[in-house]
């Protein structure tokens, strides 16, 4: 039964890099445009991390349909002991954070819409004012020259 322990610690483990997400989600609720994207390369780096161990907890549970069915948190809780409760346990602290990440995506989604409309508007001005500036330089150097040297064209006939 060392391998359920082995199984139990993986589980762990798996609770830690999920605890690890949540935080980086939370931080992604209020990060500016240029930080989302460090946020999202350490968010996917510790996904995966949980994609490998979970490849690695099933290669231990070597189709148990009992540990199978604890990691899936389908066995009934008053019937396991030991190890496989532990296991029980720990993957249903796991769902619970891996839920709470992802009820707050959408809040995510909402404050990266916003820094991207807020980039946007600010994008928008900056060319409506260098299009005004570019206007007023052009007005000045029409009003600055003389306009008899502008208008002069060569005489065709």
């Amino acid at each position: 039964m060392e391998y359920l322990q082995e199984i139990a610690a993986r589980v762990d483990e798996k609770r830690e890099l999920f605890l690890r997400i949540e935080q980086v989600s939370e931080r992604m609720r209020e990060a500016s445009a240029d930080e989302l994207a460090e946020l999202f390369a350490e968010r996917g780096e510790l996904l995966e991390q949980v994609q490998a161990l979970d490849e690695n907890i099933k290669e231990l549970a070597k189709g148990d349909e009992s540990i199978l069915a604890a990691l899936a948190n389908k066995s009934e809780p008053e019937t396991l002991e030991g190890d496989l409760k532990k296991i029980f346990e720990a993957s249903m602290k796991v769902k619970a954070i891996a839920n709470r990440v992802a009820n707050g995506e959408l809040i995510i989604k909402e404050h990266i819409e916003a820094e991207r409309d807020g980039l946007r508007e600010k994008i928008e001005e900056m060319n409506a004012s260098s299009q005004s500036v570019a206007g007023s330089y052009m007005r000045s150097v029409k009003t600055g020259y003389p306009q008899s040297l502008l208008n002069k064209r060569p005489k065709i006939i």
